[in-house]
């Protein structure tokens, strides 16, 4: 996760011995002198965005922050951003952490709020990070699906099979930009006024070179 996986190499010298022959030859040496094998120290993914209020947002600051959902109402919108700023493909997975609601007589707001979710939606109306498009435009990846669904890694959204099934690992210079919607469904009740739910949205992201679909290795 945002780390460079490194091999070891060793190189090993072959020594062949002659045993009782005494030879004299023309022989010359050269060396390569000063040798380096660096590790990579540039992988890193860089967030932006523009949260429900109209405003671009960094990696650190909230890209939802609203207090109106109504049952049944419209949904908040925020733009997520994600660019491979560095100089090797990436592999990576959003998903949300650290939920808190409070329990209601009618269940949590996580059981209530649903998220629609599209992968670089057509009315983007913002630059993507100076990069190129990572996808097809308006593909909806996520349709209808309650916020616990998307909560720790094992829920997480990613691009595992687009990187293995069809060679498409988030390239460098490369933004994949996520449209999320967020609504309260018409069935919650009067329970669930003034309730708030808050919690993270993580990215986490791991080299493509060397990993395999069923065994990525975040960390």
């Amino acid at each position: 996760m945002r780390r460079a996986l490194v091999s070891l190499f060793v190189v090993g010298a072959v020594v062949a011995a002659a045993v009782g022959v005494t030879r004299a030859v023309f022989t010359d040496r050269e060396v390569s002198q000063g040798n380096v094998l660096g590790v990579e120290d540039n992988f890193t993914l860089v967030l932006d965005g523009e949260n429900n209020a109209g405003n671009r947002i960094g990696s650190l600051k909230k890209l939802f922050n609203v207090s109106n959902l109504v049952p049944g109402g419209e949904p908040a919108v925020a733009y997520l951003e994600i660019k491979n700023a560095s100089d090797m493909p990436m592999i990576f997975r959003v998903y949300a952490d650290n939920v808190s609601d409070n329990p209601t007589s009618e269940g949590r707001l996580r059981d209530k709020l649903h998220v629609k979710a599209t992968l670089n939606p057509t009315d983007y109306p913002n630059p993507y990070l100076d990069g190129d498009l990572y996808g097809s435009p308006g593909n909806v990846i996520v349709q209808d699906v309650r916020v616990r669904d998307i909560i720790g890694t094992a829920h997480a959204l990613d691009n595992i099979s687009a990187a293995f099934d069809y060679t498409e690992p988030l390239e460098s210079g490369y933004v994949a930009v996520y449209k999320l919607e967020v609504w309260l469904e018409l069935g919650a009740g009067n329970a669930f006024q003034g309730e708030e739910l808050t919690g993270d949205l993580v990215v986490d992201a791991t080299q493509y070179d060397g990993q395999t679909e069923s065994s990525v290795l975040w960390n």
